[in-house]
């Protein structure tokens, strides 16, 4: 009931529908509370809510926790529960603990977390692999990271792999990787797509691919649509 009534936008009935859930014994129910006190801006009291779900047993409990100890700077509590749910199962905790230390320059260890991430089948792993690989110049490795993530359903990874064969300037790869991520849904990948199609002079070309970018709700596309047809 809880949360149903939040995704109708009743977020006074659902706190009080999770909280009756905690009374009747459901300690879990503590994540989505805490989940719930952290968009309302109550971060004081989703850090209890959250240690009470992981007591609970919700191991989703330990990424949220991570994320709130991080905004507060208490970076050593963060990776400890980063890895938790990494352990615990948790999609996307690969990826956020590895961009933790990327942050702090740590990047053989986000490296590392990072593969082991995509070994488990962590799209976003994959793709944050892909980005540091790219960063550092290691293209091959960086193209199969990409295609990892790509086949593991993270699709925003074909843009990623698209701008990086536009700086070396393997245009038919880069074109390639753009159109995949445009016909997977990634509006990003379409609006690219759309300038980069300018550059090569193909402006008929851009102009679909930026109707394309703004059905997926890019509203620079669209911009970038109206400047081009009133040239």
């Amino acid at each position: 009931m809880g949360a149903v009534l939040e995704a109708e936008g009743d977020v006074a009935q659902a706190r009080a529908a999770y909280e009756t859930a905690i009374g009747l014994g459901d300690r879990a129910a503590n994540w989505q509370l805490a989940e719930l006190l952290v968009d309302l801006g109550d971060e004081p009291a989703a850090e209890p809510a959250y240690r009470e779900a992981i007591a609970g047993g919700e191991e989703r409990a330990h990424l949220g926790l991570a994320f709130l100890l991080k905004d507060h700077g208490r970076v050593v509590a963060a990776e400890s529960h980063f890895r938790d749910a990494a352990e615990g199962g948790v999609e996307g905790a690969y990826a956020a603990l590895g961009l933790m230390l990327a942050e702090q320059d740590r990047l053989d260890e986000a490296e590392a977390v990072y593969r082991e991430g995509s070994v488990t089948g962590e799209g976003a792993a994959a793709l944050n692999l892909g980005n540091l690989l790219s960063a550092d110049g290691r293209v091959s490795e960086a193209e199969s990271a990409y295609r990892s993530a790509c086949a593991l359903g993270e699709f925003d990874a074909y843009n990623n792999l698209a701008l990086m064969f536009l700086e070396l300037e393997h245009d038919e790869d880069a074109e390639e990787a753009f159109k995949r991520g445009a016909a997977e849904g990634d509006p990003l990948a379409a609006r690219n797509y759309g300038e980069a199609l300018l550059g090569w002079g193909r402006s008929d070309e851009a102009e679909v691919a930026f109707e394309v970018a703004i059905q997926g709700g890019d509203e620079l596309a669209a911009e970038l649509l109206a400047d081009l047809r009133n040239r």
